[in-house]
Formats: C-alpha cells, sequence, structure tokens
C-alpha cells in the first residue's frame, strides 16, 4: 500500500469517527434536554444520584441573559454609545481583556453594551433610561451541570 492508500484509509476511518461522535453528541444534547424537562416538571434544581456505583450530582441553573440591538442603541445613543460597552470575549477572543483602555478607540467594533456600565451611565445622567426601551431582548437560559463530587455545602 503507498502513502495516499493509506492515507485515504487512515482519513475514512478519522471520518467515520468524526461522524460516530457527532451523532453521539447530539444523542447526549438530547438527553441533556430530557434530564432538564424532568428536573423542571419535579421542581428540582438539584439531585444527588448514585449510577453505576457513582456518585453523580445534577444542578439547574436558570440565569437570565441580556441580548441588546447593538444597531438600535448605536443610533440612539450617538457618541455616548461608547461610554456603555465593553470588550465582548466573544468579539475578542484574540485579545486580553486587560487592553480594554488601549482598545476604547474600537469599542464600536469589537465590544457590546455591559450592564454595569449602562447603569453607571444612567446614574451619572450620560444617557437616558429611555434610550434602552424595546433595544434589548432578555432570555431565560438553563443550564444543566452534571458533576461527579458533591457541590459545596452538600459533603
Amino acid at each position: 500500500m503507498d502513502t495516499n492508500e493509506a492515507l485515504q484509509a487512515l482519513l475514512q476511518e478519522y471520518r467515520q469517527v468524526e461522524s460516530e461522535i457527532a451523532a453521539m453528541e447530539e444523542e447526549r444534547q438530547s438527553l441533556r434536554a430530557r434530564i432538564v424537562e424532568v428536573m423542571t416538571a419535579a421542581d428540582k434544581d438539584h439531585v444527588s444520584l448514585t449510577v453505576g456505583n457513582e456518585p453523580l450530582f445534577l444542578v439547574l441553573e436558570k440565569r437570565l441573559e441580556i441580548t441588546y440591538n447593538e444597531n438600535l442603541l448605536r443610533e440612539r445613543l450617538g457618541d455616548k454609545y461608547i461610554d456603555i460597552l465593553d470588550p465582548d470575549p466573544r468579539k475578542l477572543r484574540r485579545y486580553p481583556p486587560e487592553m480594554r483602555d488601549t482598545l476604547t478607540p474600537f469599542l464600536d467594533q469589537i465590544g457590546s453594551p455591559s450592564r454595569d456600565r449602562i447603569r453607571d451611565a444612567i446614574e451619572r445622567g450620560d444617557v437616558q433610561q429611555s434610550a434602552f426601551e424595546g433595544a434589548f431582548e432578555k432570555t431565560r437560559k438553563t443550564i444543566l451541570y452534571v458533576k461527579k463530587r458533591p457541590p459545596p455545602g452538600d459533603r
């Protein structure tokens, strides 16, 4: 078998494994969703169980996420828009957060509204609270943690 044939055979097997992993991840996500449904229906936010002699702890955390309409806020706030921005890790994966001062001139492109900075700007009177009406969306997000060790305080 020459090099190309060997590589083709290995890559075919590799792609098969990738396909199996994707299917398993899909099944894992489906199981997680069903666990969340069962825990929610039972009004439980944490459960301790032993499965196959292994203690497992399920923790259901509900978070409030806010998504801002950045274009609308940029339009409404004009030059004040930059005052409510903080670097957004999703936009800045390549840059360390300590670079805020250096990046301030670029926050309009790489920043996202920060709840703390918005609150501060409103309290200072720099921007009006009405500018934010209808410019964000609140979403409740449920996160399931499956842990092998008990949460602090549950030992």
